[in-house]
């Protein structure tokens, strides 16, 4: 149930999954005025059926991997716009899709950065990201996730539950827990 003095924060492991888990959420939000905001761990740039669909078929090529993490974002943009939120009401971290898990579980301290399946690199590619070139540690998505959550202030927190078998949903969760 949201209240009128509720602040809604929902964390999205990649675009898409905002709209699909909580569009009711941000449409009632949106209607009541409520302070809202999406904050999108990767940008989903590792997703075949995307590729499929757009370049009628699948690529392995980094630049061409990065540029489907930016039509994705740009996705994510015009489906928040059309159930109600303004692009400054998101945040894109810009983190490896089907990666964060294995830099929650292996990628601690002074471990190496991880290495992003298809986009090539080891930092955030996206200039467009809350901090480019950020590298891809544990303890860069812990601060981007306690800055979100220190900035916007939130009263309710939507995130992946525990038990989801996608990999970026179960650290996503973990990384807010």
């Amino acid at each position: 149930t949201l209240q009128p003095d509720d602040r809604i924060l929902i964390f999205a492991p990649h675009p898409d999954d905002e709209t699909i888990a909580t569009g009711g959420i941000i449409q009632k939000a949106v209607a009541m005025g409520l302070p809202i905001h999406v904050a999108f761990l990767t940008y989903g740039d590792n997703n075949e059926t995307s590729f499929i669909l757009y370049r009628k078929r699948p690529t392995l090529k980094a630049a061409a991997v990065q540029g489907m993490g930016l039509v994705r974002h740009g996705e994510a943009v015009a489906a928040t716009g059309i159930l109600g939120l303004k692009p400054e009401q998101l945040t894109f971290l810009g983190y490896p899709d089907f990666r964060t898990l294995v830099i929650w579980t292996e990628h601690w301290g002074d471990v190496e950065p991880c290495d992003s399946m298809f986009t090539r690199t080891k930092v955030v590619p996206y200039p467009n990201a809350l901090r480019p070139g950020t590298p891809y540690r544990s303890e860069e998505i812990l601060a981007d996730v306690k800055t979100v959550l220190r900035d916007f202030k939130p009263t309710k927190v939507f995130v992946s539950h525990p038990g989801d078998h996608n990999p970026d949903h179960q650290s996503l969760y973990l990384y807010t827990r």
